[in-house]
């Protein structure tokens, strides 16, 4: 389910819906923090607020990727996350 809701919300976000997608992300999250993708849903999560022009929402995104998940990010994730915190200089 958290594989499947984390994708709904990241089609969303390709399709130009990023209110639509953080709302999906917000409660993939929410809803099941130790899901399969409960850790990208905050990432996508921050991507979405900075295309809604919220780059300092997008930093408690990812923060809160960061205080959650910790040391149990994928690299991959992880560097994308560094990468969009440089970005919406977190």
């Amino acid at each position: 389910v958290s594989f499947a809701n984390n994708l709904i919300g990241r089609s969303l976000l390709a399709k130009g819906e990023a209110r639509a997608a953080t709302e999906v992300l917000l409660a993939n999250y929410r809803r099941n923090p130790q899901g399969e993708r409960a850790a990208d849903s905050l990432y996508y999560l921050g991507q979405a607020l900075m295309k809604l022009g919220q780059p300092g929402q997008a930093c408690k995104a990812y923060a809160e990727l960061n205080a959650v998940y910790g040391a149990k990010i994928r690299p991959e994730l992880k560097k994308l996350t560094t990468d969009a915190e440089a970005e919406a200089k977190c």
